[in-house]
């Protein structure tokens, strides 16, 4: 085996996976348990009132995110809020695509709050450090 394969980016990479594949087994089994569960889901995937505002919503997070930035203490709900208005505001738009990977953005974000939850990861990043360095997008 060579040196390359030991270098921390392999390794980061390994735990992410391992962590992932966790997080996977948990998903599947809720939501296989959701779907035997409630057969029936919805009639709609969003609400028109919800169609109405999903735009000044997303304003809104995105302008208390970056304030969160600046001021140097980022929350996980707002993070997880804005990712669920860019959801609304892509259905708003009938862009299906965008909506599905902003789904899977806010499912990335509810992942990292279980490792946070269960000790996979310190609040402000991996090592618990504070990295606010750029902005909301």
């Amino acid at each position: 085996m060579s040196d390359e394969t030991n270098t921390p980016a392999t390794w980061e990479q390994v735990k992410i996976l391992s962590d992932a594949s966790d997080h996977l087994k948990q998903v599947i089994r809720h939501y296989r348990h959701a779907r035997e569960k409630h057969p029936y889901f919805a009639d709609a995937l969003i609400l028109a009132a919800t169609q109405k505002r999903a735009d000044i919503m997303l304003s809104e997070f995105r302008d208390q995110l970056k304030r969160e930035i600046a001021d140097g203490e980022c929350y996980a709900e707002t993070v997880m809020l804005c990712e669920l208005w860019e959801v609304m505001d892509a259905l708003k738009q009938g862009e299906s695509g965008r909506a599905v990977a902003e789904l899977y953005d806010a499912i990335a974000v509810l992942l990292r709050m279980v490792d946070v939850l269960e000790g996979r990861q310190k609040l402000g990043g991996a090592d618990g450090q504070k990295q606010l360095e750029g902005g909301a997008e």
